[in-house]
């Protein structure tokens, strides 16, 4: 859509699943536009002209809700399935690393939040109230932290500011905002 006039521009469609439709929000990087589409599979369109570029399909995945992030041409996503955090190459679609959580084995570690990465660390939550940082150029666990006792499930996409993580949680008895040290995932306050 032209911003200046509403005019339409392109349209694109996935030719996926009519039920499913966009579950998440997509993210624009280097001119391409990086969204989850209805076969849960990671698509990267040119903004200019809407062509695709690439499709992912190694996600392996029921339902995709987590949205890409992306940095230093690389697109980071959640799996929303089994707890995996995978970086693809954004000019390929190739992949670069997986992250397997390997917590709890079941969809307790699936991933909804968009990953903030601040160059040496991506960061998220899961399902079940674990905390990673991932080393963005090895895909090895910097740090984690788990959080379910106190907090029940964490849904939402961390912020990483100030050489912080801040994360809330969905427990309803007593609503949190928590701090971590960014480098060292040391809880700062709660």
């Amino acid at each position: 859509i032209d911003v200046e006039n509403g005019e339409e521009i392109w349209r694109w469609r996935d030719g996926g699943s009519s039920f499913r439709g966009f579950e998440t929000a997509p993210t624009f990087a280097d001119g391409l536009i990086f969204y989850n589409n209805s076969r849960n599979n990671l698509t990267a369109l040119n903004s200019e002209d809407g062509s695709e570029v690439w499709e992912y399909t190694e996600m392996d995945v029921d339902f995709q809700r987590s949205p890409p992030s992306f940095f230093d041409g690389v697109v980071y996503i959640g799996d929303s399935s089994e707890g995996r955090l995978i970086a693809v190459d954004a000019d390929s679609g190739s992949t670069v690393w997986r992250f397997e959580t390997d917590i709890h084995g079941d969809t307790e570690s699936w991933i909804k939040g968009s990953p903030p990465v601040d160059g040496e660390k991506v960061y998220f939550s899961t399902y079940s109230g674990d905390i990673f940082a991932v080393n963005t150029d090895t895909g090895e666990q910097a740090w984690h932290v788990e959080t379910a006792e106190r907090t029940g499930n964490t849904y939402d996409s961390p912020v990483v500011a100030d050489n912080a993580v801040y994360i809330g949680h969905n427990n309803t008895d007593l609503p949190a905002l928590f701090a971590f040290d960014k480098d060292t995932g040391e809880e700062l306050w709660t």
